[in-house]
């Protein structure tokens, strides 16, 4: 028992759990960006790949796995921007794909969005993994405004198929980066910080499956959590120091850039959360960041909570909060039966089924339809209470009656 009278959590340990493969796959030049930021980081257990049409970016960059798409049909000159052929070269490498995923068990596929390579390639290599059950994680960079409409226009096309595979689609607009930087940052610097944040991202699903805590997350879970493909997420990261760590870590988590985006879900039916504090992490901390991030991002949500300690995190909390919503999003349903996904079993545990509800034959991408018969909900994210903000608000069994029932219900309006 300490001064405060908290009893310190105990049996926190930075042991590793049961072996999970990880497979970071960067999609065209962006994507390898991201991938080689990540791997300085030497995270164990994740391997590094990265693909591309184009031969003399592959040369470039400093990930030694590399693969080049289409070589018989583009001849590594590129797909020059054009997201059908970046989907066809992919279609003509399944073979290969299929081989770098049969032992993978999550995938996080980088893809800057916009071009032919990460915008056509990337659904085909998402398909192909969810009908191997392999859980995809997507991490999507958006072209700046200033890029043209074009650009945007086949982002978006392509950042929607990909949906249809991701079990988690992270995106973020690079318009955000401006908002972020200061006005003297290098173009270079800025672009960093894409990387940055998308490299702590994977850090802390790495984090969550390898570190062993009082709450611990495994594979499995992580599989329930996100079961669905194609439904809208939410992620967001927070750190604090110092006495007030935790309530710090979750002011931060609040104002996270990532979660500014009208492409992340307003609130989530299934949240996860995950922790990592010092020795000095208290129960009462995890209950405080548990209880607020429910307020604030899915009261009705499923939730689950990993806990861990770092003697590195001393007077230090760093909460990750992923959420999944059921807007737009599908049940995993059987595989056709030309795709024999790999065993179930794995090193004495079950994984849960990701697979497709329909497994489509090919990715289809258009750059001159729009999407249809997809339901869209509006981002209503806002708390404040306008001209009455500064006044006490009118708080009744734990809820501010003054924010809007839809809010605090967690009720997604749907368009």
């Amino acid at each position: 028992m300490n001064d405060a009278g908290q009893m310190p959590l105990q049996g926190l340990e930075n042991t590793f759990q049961e072996r999970v493969t990880m497979l970071a796959l960067g999609m065209g030049g962006g994507g390898s960006n991201m991938v080689a930021n990540l791997q300085r980081r030497k995270p164990e257990g994740v391997l590094f790949r990265v693909a591309d049409t184009d031969e003399q970016a592959l040369r470039g960059c400093s990930v030694e796995g590399q693969i080049l798409l289409g070589r018989e049909t583009t001849r590594g000159l590129s797909t020059g921007g054009d997201i059908q052929l970046g989907a066809q070269v992919a279609e003509s490498d399944l073979a290969e794909l299929k081989r770098l995923l049969e032992t993978v068990d999550i995938l996080f596929l980088f893809a800057g969005m916009g071009g032919g390579t990460g915008s056509g390639a990337a659904p085909v290599i998402a398909r192909l993994a969810a009908q191997m059950n392999v859980m995809v994680i997507s991490l999507v960079s958006l072209p700046f405004t200033c890029e043209g409409k074009h650009r945007r226009e086949v982002a978006e096309k392509g950042s929607g198929a990909l949906r249809k595979y991701s079990h988690l689609l992270l995106p973020m607009a690079n318009d955000l980066l401006l908002q972020e930087a200061r006005p003297e940052e290098t173009l270079v610097r800025t672009l960093q910080i894409a990387d940055d944040w998308m490299g702590a991202t994977v850090m802390a699903f790495w984090r969550s499956l390898y570190w062993r805590g009082l709450f611990n997350i495994d594979l499995g879970t992580l599989q329930k959590t996100f079961r669905r493909v194609g439904g809208k997420s939410l992620f967001g990261f927070g750190l604090g120091e110092g006495e007030d760590a935790a309530v710090e870590a979750f002011r931060k988590l609040v104002a996270c850039p990532l979660l500014r985006s009208s492409e992340f879900a307003a609130q989530a039916d299934r949240l996860l959360i995950h922790i990592v504090g010092g020795p000095d992490l208290q129960t009462r901390h995890v209950k405080f960041l548990a209880d607020e991030i429910r307020h604030k991002f899915g009261r009705s949500a499923e939730i689950t909570i990993g806990a861990v300690q770092s003697p590195d995190f001393q007077e230090m909390v760093e909460v990750c909060v992923l959420g999944a919503t059921d807007v737009d999003g599908r049940r995993p349903g059987p595989l056709p039966e030309k795709e024999n996904p790999r065993p179930q079993a794995m090193g004495g545990r079950i994984v849960s089924s990701a697979g497709l509800a329909e497994a489509d034959d090919q990715v289809i991408l258009s750059t001159d339809s729009p999407e249809s018969g997809i339901q869209r909900e509006f981002p209503f994210t806002s708390e404040k209470s306008g001209h009455f903000e500064k006044t006490d608000s009118n708080e009744f069994e734990g809820e501010n009656l003054d924010t809007p029932t839809f809010i605090r219900r967690g009720i997604k309006i749907q368009v």
